[in-house]
């Protein structure tokens, strides 16, 4: 344990992290900073993170389909294909980013409530919404 001190200036620490972590909840903009990784599979904040859709974007329809464009079309493996590179090279690439979009596809579908969440015990549940207020009905 530490001495008064030490705990005060620990506290006024942990206070300043929470009020920063409250004032960025909601805001993307906050999630600028990230860089997609294998960790993005367990964040919490991926179904809305802007650098994990982007990263989804571009490798399912390519960097010249805007993301709110009505006709997207995936981009075709053959399109892929740079000068010399064969077919397998393009899977190869393409299947290595496969769990970084199935992870952002599973966990968009978690918070629209689309799926069953798998407990630790391997009972099943409908993923949680957020918190509710008092007084209010279930969703």
């Amino acid at each position: 344990m530490g001495s008064p001190d030490e705990l005060y200036v620990f506290g006024e620490e942990v206070t300043e992290a929470a009020a920063l972590s409250l004032s960025l909840k909601n805001s993307i903009t906050a999630l600028d900073h990230l860089v997609v990784g294998d960790y993005c599979k367990s964040c919490l904040a991926a179904y809305r993170c802007p650098k994990l859709k982007a990263a989804v974007h571009k490798e399912v329809f390519g960097p010249l389909q805007a993301p709110d464009e009505p006709g997207l079309v995936p981009v075709s493996l053959r399109a892929r294909l740079g000068d010399g590179e064969a077919m397998a090279q393009v899977l190869a690439r393409t299947v290595a980013q496969l769990p970084m979009i199935e992870g952002w596809c599973a966990a968009v579908r978690a918070q629209a409530g689309l799926v069953k969440v798998k407990s630790k015990r391997g009972s099943t549940r409908a993923p949680k919404r957020g918190k509710r207020r008092a007084g209010t009905a279930a969703p």
